[in-house]
C-alpha cells in the first residue's frame, strides 16, 4: 500500500483531489462516459488508499468545485434508471437516499448524492418547470431528466461566467461587477455585443444571469443584478467565484493553542476545565505577572475575552464556554469556513505563465496589487480619518500591529492624499478609497517603516 505521509512518495491530498477533479471535469464537459468512468474509478481508487482523515480532507477538497457539482448532476444522470426503482420517471429524495446508502455505490457516488444533490433538491426539482405549472406557480416536488438537463446547461454557463480567457483576460464577472458585487451593464452589453467583444457563448451566458434577476433589481435605475441575487442563482448549481487569496489566520487564536517550546501547557489547556469551558482569563488578564504571560499571552486572552456571549458574560460564570469557543478560529487560525477558503485559494494557484510579467513595487519585485478586501480595508468611513483606515489596513492579516506601524501608514497615507492633488485633509470624505490597484505600489514606497512595509507587501493579491 502507497504511503499517502511521505513527501516525496505522493502529491499532497489536496493537489490529488484537483489533479483527479479534473480529469473528471474534462470528461463531464466532453460528454464522454469512457473518460468518466476511468476518472470515477481512479478516485475511488486513490481515496481507498488514504487514511480516514485524509479521506475527509480528499472528500472536502473534491465537493468545493462547479465543476463537481456539474458531475454530480451528471452521474445522477447517468445512473437515473438504476435509482429510480419505481420506474415513474421521478427520483424521490428516498430514492436517493436509498442509493446512497446502497453497498454497491461507490464512496463517490455516495458524496455526490449527500453533499451536491440531497442538499440542493428542491432546487434542481425546479430547475425546469412545465409551462402551465410555471405560470401557475406551481413547483415541483420530484427531480426529472429534464431537472437534470437544464442544469447541466446552467452550470455550464455559470462556469463559463467566472472563467478567464484562454489568454488571461477577465472573465464576465470581472468585467461586468462593481466593487460590490454588482452586475452592471448586462442588458447593454447583450444587445451589443460586437461592441462589447462577446462571443454567442459570452451573450447566451449573460442572457442567462439577467433573466434571474429578482424584481427588485428590474425596476428602473438599478444595477442589473444585485451581488446576492447572483449568489442565490450560483448556490444550487455550486458556482462561485474562485477565491483569489487564503484568508489571514488569526494569531492570536493561533497562540492561543499553541505548546511553548519548552513544552509548557498552551494557554488552552491551562485554562480550560474538563468540559473545555474556560476559566480564569479574566483574573490573568488582570495579573499577567503572576501568572508569567507574556505581552503576547496577553493579546490572546484578551481576544478571547472580548468573543465571550452574553450569557457567559455574567456573573458567577465561566469565562467562556466550550460551546462559544468551537466558533472562533482554531489551532491553525482558521474557523471552518476560513479553512476551506484557504484550501480553495490553494488549488486555485496557478504558476505564472512564461513570459508574463507582472506589476513590482520599489523594493524587491513582489507583487503590489492590492486585492478587493483590501481597497475596501481601505475606504474611508463616516467619522475616520487616515489613521483608523492605517489601523483597519494593517489588521488586515489578523497581526497585532505597533503605534510605530500605524503612524507611519499613516504618514504614507496623508503624503498619498496631497500628492493626488488634495489640499488639505479637511476635503476627506465618506469612501474615498486610499488604496487603489493604480497606487499601491507608490505608497508602499512611501511608508518609512520595515515592518509596515512588508505588511503591506503580504497583503498584496496573489
Amino acid at each position: 500500500m502507497a504511503n499517502l505521509d511521505a513527501p516525496t512518495a505522493q502529491p499532497s491530498v489536496e493537489r490529488k483531489a484537483a489533479s483527479l477533479s479534473d480529469k473528471m471535469d474534462k470528461a463531464v464537459a466532453q460528454d464522454n462516459r469512457g473518460a468518466y468512468d476511468a476518472s470515477m474509478r481512479e478516485i475511488t481508487e486513490a481515496r481507498s488508499l488514504m487514511k480516514p482523515a485524509q479521506q475527509q480532507q480528499f472528500d472536502e477538497q473534491l465537493t468545493k468545485s462547479l465543476e463537481f457539482q456539474t458531475a454530480a448532476l451528471y452521474d445522477l444522470k447517468r445512473n437515473y434508471s438504476n435509482i429510480d426503482t419505481d420506474g415513474n420517471s421521478r427520483l424521490t429524495k428516498q430514492e436517493l437516499q436509498a442509493y446512497a446508502s446502497d453497498k454497491n455505490t461507490s464512496p463517490l457516488q455516495k458524496l455526490f448524492i449527500e453533499h451536491n444533490i440531497l442538499p440542493n433538491y428542491d432546487n434542481i426539482a425546479n430547475i425546469s418547470h412545465d409551462r402551465w405549472g410555471s405560470s401557475l406557480g406551481i413547483k415541483d416536488s420530484e427531480i426529472r431528466l429534464k431537472d437534470l438537463d437544464q442544469g447541466l446547461k446552467n452550470s455550464d454557463k455559470m462556469k463559463h461566467f467566472y472563467e478567464k480567457g484562454a489568454d488571461g483576460a477577465p472573465s464576465l464577472y470581472d468585467r461586468f461587477k462593481d466593487k460590490d458585487g454588482n452586475l452592471n451593464g448586462l442588458k447593454d452589453a447583450i444587445k451589443n455585443p460586437q461592441q462589447y467583444g462577446l462571443s454567442p457563448k459570452d451573450v447566451e451566458t449573460l442572457q442567462y444571469i439577467n433573466e434571474k434577476r429578482s424584481n427588485w433589481s428590474k425596476l428602473p435605475g438599478t444595477d442589473d443584478m444585485k451581488a446576492g441575487d447572483l449568489k442565490e442563482i450560483a448556490q444550487p448549481l455550486g458556482a462561485k467565484p474562485a477565491p483569489e487569496a487564503a484568508p489571514p489566520a488569526n494569531e492570536a487564536m493561533k497562540h492561543f493553542y499553541e505548546t511553548g517550546k519548552d513544552g509548557h501547557p498552551s494557554l488552552y489547556d491551562r485554562f480550560k476545565d474538563k468540559d473545555g469551558n474556560l476559566n480564569g482569563i479574566k483574573d490573568a488578564i488582570k495579573n499577567p505577572q503572576q501568572y508569567g504571560l507574556s505581552e503576547k499571552d496577553v493579546e490572546s486572552l484578551k481576544y478571547i475575552q472580548e468573543h465571550r456571549s452574553n450569557w457567559s458574560m455574567l456573573p458567577g460564570t465561566n469565562d467562556m464556554t466550550a460551546a462559544d469557543l468551537a466558533k472562533l478560529p482554531g489551532k491553525d487560525g482558521y474557523t471552518p469556513e476560513q479553512r476551506a477558503q484557504a484550501a480553495a485559494a490553494k488549488a486555485n494557484e496557478k504558476a505564472p505563465e512564461k513570459g508574463a510579467e507582472k506589476p513590482t513595487d520599489k523594493q524587491g519585485g513582489k507583487d503590489a496589487v492590492p486585492s478587493d478586501a483590501l481597497v475596501k480595508a481601505g475606504t474611508v468611513r463616516r467619522g475616520e480619518g487616515p489613521y483608523s483606515s492605517a489601523e483597519r489596513i494593517l489588521g488586515a492579516d489578523g497581526k497585532h500591529h505597533s503605534i510605530e506601524e500605524v503612524r507611519a501608514l499613516t504618514k504614507a497615507l496623508q503624503q498619498l492624499y496631497k500628492e493626488e492633488g488634495h489640499h488639505d485633509m479637511k476635503d476627506l470624505r465618506v469612501n474615498h478609497q486610499f488604496i487603489t490597484k493604480e497606487n499601491f505600489s507608490k505608497l508602499i514606497g512611501m511608508v518609512h517603516n520595515d515592518a509596515a512595509r512588508e505588511a503591506l507587501k503580504k497583503l498584496a493579491a496573489a
